[in-house]
This record gives structure tokens, C-alpha cells and sequence, in this order.
């Protein structure tokens, strides 16, 4: 062989050992990168994991993945509840003369101390401006200590689980979203509606089911073409004011004792055979119903006609659905579907499908079962009231 043969021979297996070399070391490179990025991901919490789905191909969160589907599946079932089951007949509105006089008076003497309600609630809208952006929306929340505290908080919970704390305003804005921030500036600008220490329970179950309904009547506003999601919002965290004026109403003890069994109206009406709406029972046991002081509420406050109309009707079903006209007939059927959304998904671990259920003839025919399910079934309803019923969950 000659010696231009050996030292080519010689310079390929060089060659070949040199980029040996580069690729071991890429190689090693690349699955240390992968090794940090796996224990980082180890290192969020299941919560977190559940929150944003990342949870690790190589280690799939199977309990997460069965609560998702059986979430998905009685979400489902709802819907086909709403658009399948007879309509639940509804109660012609209550006026003002059929109340308990001395109800009615306690009511108006609540009334006078929320004066600044009005106030508050114009505040509310420019926070629910439909074209601010989140930074908007985190700017105008900083500028409230207590709100700030709060939405730290809520962000910085095990739910969300980020491993490292969240410190400003604008990140955790990001993490919650508009619907919690939303939610948040509600709850804690409308403290003046919270019942007395008495019925605290009630407050909180108040307070949960404003906020579950609130995003639901978001997303279902969209499957009917005449819907401001926004107003569906709003409407969805005021539909039940009235309940707040009732626990909030000066009572003896025995009074406070009758509101709680009111608020409990739907786990005693599940173990009977003759199903009573909310309103059914607050007419029997106290002369009065929440919508009626919604509609009082809503007038005091000067807040706009729509809004009234929709409270004092949203459990009027047959009734609305042949005196209404067609915007507020829109909302009523909206927050009846959020309701009963919000009712099921609130007590899906403890009674399964709650009672009632069952749209208006009337009211399918603004939308339909398709466009409900296209609105309702998509995932990112069921991940909402998952977030939001995390935050609605926090004490205080």
C-alpha cells in the first residue's frame, strides 16, 4: 500500500472518531436538557398539571384524566337534560302586593343601606368592558390593595400550583383569566351584600353559584345570535341578588333558622317526590321571593330595565316565554340554561343531576341542541368553571 493510501486511511478513522466524539456529546446534551425539563415538570403540583395540561407523556395523571372524562360526561348529561326533559313549569312573577307586607318592609329597610350599589355596579361595567385588554383590567385591579391581595392569592393557590410565587398583579391576571378577574372585582365590591354571620354558609354557596353561572351564561350566550356574552355575564352574577337582600334582611333567630332551610331548598326538594323551584319554597316559608327583590333591587339602583326585566323573570319560564319580547326572553333563556349548568356542576360529587332542568319550547327556539352543545361541550366551559370553582372555593 502506498503512502498516500495509509495516511488518507488514517485521516478517515480521525475523522470518524472526532465526530463520534460530537455526537456523544450532543446526545448528552440533549437528554440532560430532558432530564431538567422532566423534574421540573415533576416539581408542579398535580393541580397545576390539571390547570394547564402539561402533564408529562411519560407520566400520564390517569385520576385527572377519568375526573376530566366523567366531568365531560355529566356536563353532557345536563345539556341533554335542558333540551330533552319536559319544560319545568315556571311561576307567574310576584308582585308587590301579593309579598308579606312585613317582609316586604325589612326588605325595603335592607335596601336603603346598599345605596352606593349603583355606584358600584357602574364601576363593575367599566371593568367588564368588553374591548379592554387583561393589562387594562390588571392596571385597574392594582390600583385596589385589597382586590390585588386577593387575586394574589387566588393565583398563588395549590390549584394553579406555579413553583415559583407569582408577585405581580399583571402575571397573576394572566393565570386567572377575565372571568375570575371579573368574578373577584364582583365579590369584593359587593361585600355591602353579604348576609350576616348567621347565614355565612349560604353566603359562600351564594356567592359559588353567582360565579359558576356567570361563566356559564358566557359561553351558552354564544349559541343565541341576539347575546352580548358580557351582559349574559353580568346577568349571570346579579340573577340571584335577591337571595343575597333575603339573608342580608334583619331576622330573629328563628328567622335566620328558616332562610338557611330556604337556601337548602334544592337538597331537600332532590329527596322528594314533588319537585319545588326556589322561588316555590321562599313564597311558602317566607311571603316573598328573591326575584321579586331582585326587580326592587335592580330599580333602586337605577341600574337598566333589561336587567331588571331579566331578574324578575328568570324563573317565569311558560309565563316569560309568552310575555316577554325577544332580548330579554334571550337572557331569561340563557341564565335558565346557565343555572341549571351551574347547579349540576356544583353538585355533581355530592347528588348527582339536580332537579329541574327542561328549556321552554320557547326557549329552544332562539338556539337549539346543536348550537348549545357546540357552545356548551367544547371543553373550555368545563375548564372554567373548574378554575372558577377553585377560586370560589377560597375562604374570604
Amino acid at each position: 500500500m502506498s503512502l498516500g493510501g495509509i495516511l488518507t486511511g488514517i485521516g478517515l478513522i480521525v475523522v470518524f472518531f472526532i465526530v463520534l466524539f460530537f455526537v456523544r456529546k450532543q446526545r448528552g446534551r440533549a437528554q440532560a436538557k430532558s432530564a431538567g425539563k422532566l423534574s421540573a415538570s415533576s416539581a408542579i403540583s398535580k393541580p397545576a398539571r390539571r390547570a394547564s395540561g402539561s402533564a408529562p407523556k411519560e407520566e400520564p395523571d390517569l385520576e385527572y384524566e377519568q375526573e376530566h372524562e366523567q366531568d365531560s360526561a355529566f356536563l353532557a348529561k345536563a345539556l341533554d337534560v335542558l333540551t330533552d326533559s319536559p319544560p319545568v313549569e315556571g311561576s307567574r312573577p310576584m308582585e308587590g302586593m301579593e309579598a308579606n307586607q312585613r317582609m316586604l318592609h325589612r326588605a325595603l329597610l335592607t335596601l336603603k343601606g346598599m345605596d352606593r350599589v349603583g355606584e358600584t355596579f357602574s364601576k363593575f361595567q367599566e371593568f367588564n368592558d368588553p374591548f379592554a385588554s387583561l393589562e387594562q383590567v390588571a392596571n385597574a385591579v392594582s390600583k385596589d390593595v385589597v382586590l390585588s391581595s386577593k387575586v394574589l392569592r387566588a393565583a398563588n393557590s395549590a390549584y394553579f400550583g406555579y413553583t415559583e410565587e407569582v408577585t405581580s398583579v399583571q402575571h397573576a391576571a394572566r393565570i386567572l383569566g377575565f372571568n375570575n378577574l371579573r368574578s373577584l372585582y364582583f365579590r369584593e365590591h359587593f361585600r355591602m351584600l353579604e348576609p350576616s354571620e348567621g347565614n355565612a354558609a349560604s353566603r359562600r354557596g351564594l356567592w359559588k353559584h353567582a360565579m359558576l353561572t356567570a361563566v356559564a351564561a358566557n359561553h351558552v350566550s354564544t349559541a343565541f345570535s341576539k347575546a352580548v356574552p358580557e351582559t349574559a355575564f353580568t346577568l349571570g352574577l346579579l340573577h340571584d341578588i335577591g337571595k343575597f337582600i333575603i339573608c342580608q334582611m334583619p331576622m330573629l333567630e328563628e328567622g335566620h333558622k328558616k332562610i338557611h332551610q330556604v337556601m337548602e331548598w334544592e337538597k331537600v326538594v332532590k329527596a322528594s317526590d314533588d319537585y319545588q323551584t326556589s322561588v316555590d319554597v321562599e313564597r311558602g316559608e317566607l311571603g316573598i321571593d328573591h326575584c321579586l327583590l331582585g326587580k326592587m333591587a335592580m330599580e333602586d339602583w337605577q341600574l337598566p330595565d333589561l336587567m331588571a326585566d331579566v331578574v324578575y323573570n328568570h324563573h317565569a319560564g311558560s309565563y316569560a316565554a309568552s310575555e316577554l319580547d325577544e332580548e330579554p326572553l334571550t337572557y331569561v333563556a340563557i341564565l335558565q340554561t346557565a343555572d341549571f349548568i351551574a347547579r349540576a356542576f356544583a353538585h355533581r360529587h355530592v347528588f348527582g343531576m339536580p332537579p329541574g332542568g327542561g328549556l321552554e319550547p320557547g326557549f329552544l327556539a332562539l338556539t337549539g341542541k346543536n348550537r348549545l352543545a357546540k357552545a356548551a361541550l367544547d371543553g373550555s366551559l368545563l375548564q372554567d368553571l373548574l378554575n372558577t370553582e377553585a377560586v370560589a372555593n377560597m375562604n374570604g
